[in-house]
């Protein structure tokens, strides 16, 4: 998986030297590990869409009742229940630009990873390779968050919706020199489903 940063926000710290089995990325992707409740979650096999993970025991309700939807805590405010911890760990060897929100606007569009927008509960910042950061606090499924990095997330070599590219964003740390910052959105789901980019 894949993504880092340089840097760090508040709950941040290194854990690449605990006990979870993460996956470096290979030379020139940055990469990432989704950590919850202490267990490494692995994307579902969709063929467009890389990084929609499958929901854990505390997200078994549908969004829109569907079985097919995404999957959400069932309430309206964080903390789930049920969730002690849900990390995103930067395996890659370059920084990590990172937001996680509990609710993003619809609509699409407007959240670049790694910029400060002042909304209630939002988490943005860069993680160094090795730093992780415990998005517990503001997580409620569905679109959970978007990573940014000036590596890609996988090796492009298919068409997938859940990944792109962007200007580099003003004021981002970890840019290494790049004016394109390779996007990525994780999305809790409970089958393959097209995701509502939010970057």
């Amino acid at each position: 998986m894949g993504s880092s940063g340089s840097g760090s926000s508040s709950g941040a710290g290194n854990l690449l030297d605990a006990s979870f089995d993460v996956t470096q990325p290979p030379s020139g992707q940055a990469g990432f590990a989704f950590v919850v409740n202490s267990v490494v979650l692995t994307p579902l096999a969709c063929p467009a869409y890389n990084w929609e993970f499958p929901a854990p025991p505390a997200f078994q309700q549908f969004e829109g009742g569907a079985p097919n939807a995404y999957a959400v805590c069932g309430q309206q405010t964080p903390p789930c229940p049920g969730i002690s911890s849900a990390l995103i760990i930067n395996t890659g060897q370059v920084p990590l630009a990172y937001t996680a929100e509990p609710q993003w606007s619809s609509g699409g569009g407007g959240y670049p990873p790694g910029v400060q927008f002042g909304d209630p509960m939002e988490l943005s910042g860069v993680l160094s390779p090795g730093q992780r950061i415990d998005i517990s606090s503001v997580w409620l499924g569905n679109i959970t968050a978007v990573l940014g990095a000036s590596e890609p997330f996988s090796n492009m070599s298919h068409y997938v919706s859940d990944e792109g590219t962007i200007p580099w964003p003003t004021g981002v740390a970890g840019s290494n020199g790049a004016t394109t910052m390779y996007v990525a959105e994780i999305t809790l789901a409970n089958s393959c489903h097209m995701p509502s980019i939010v970057w």
